[in-house]
């Protein structure tokens, strides 16, 4: 304030003169930050996995996209389109998932989940029995809105598990 100018003054003759606009946006910022975390995310084997569509809720289940997770696991699948079911095998193990059905086949025994459904030509299902039928396991975490996936009991859970430790 040598000459008679605040600091604020000076700010904003520094701004007009390189021709920068300043905005302050804080409901732009938490719209986009509470959208994401609305949107749960995959995480298979201590990686995150993008999906093409966002997983959603349908009577209290999740559903989401399942070739991204198919992929992610290491799995092999199959379509049928005559009757729009899809068969995954993994180890051994296999695993079928017809479009509109409310029962899913392990290792050709039946086992009841939320029918399967095409949402933008993509299958969408639940991811824990389709998993748990491949000999993972899923693990829901409430507060990071995570859906964990561990393909084999020795896989990584989160990547942190990976990190080295201060010992060494």
């Amino acid at each position: 304030e040598e000459r008679g100018l605040t600091r604020d003054a000076v700010l904003d003759s520094l701004l007009r003169a390189a021709n920068i606009q300043v905005v302050w946006e804080p409901l732009r910022y938490l719209n986009v930050h509470y959208r994401d975390l609305r949107n749960p995310a995959l995480v298979v084997d201590g990686k995150t996995v993008a999906l093409p569509l966002a997983a959603h809720m349908i009577g209290g289940r999740m559903v989401m996209p399942i070739k991204p997770l198919i992929s992610a696991l290491g799995a092999v699948a199959r379509w049928d389109g005559k009757t729009m079911t899809l068969t995954v095998s993994k180890g051994g193990k296999t695993v079928a998932l017809t479009v509109g059905k409310p029962t899913m086949l392990v290792g050709g025994k039946p086992e009841a989940v939320l029918a399967p459904r095409l949402e933008e030509s993509m299958m969408v299902a639940e991811p824990r029995p389709l998993v748990e039928g491949l000999g993972g396991s899923v693990r829901w975490d409430t507060m990071r809105n995570t859906l964990f996936v561990i393909s084999t009991p020795e896989a990584p859970e989160t990547p942190e598990a990976t990190a080295p430790t201060p010992e060494g």
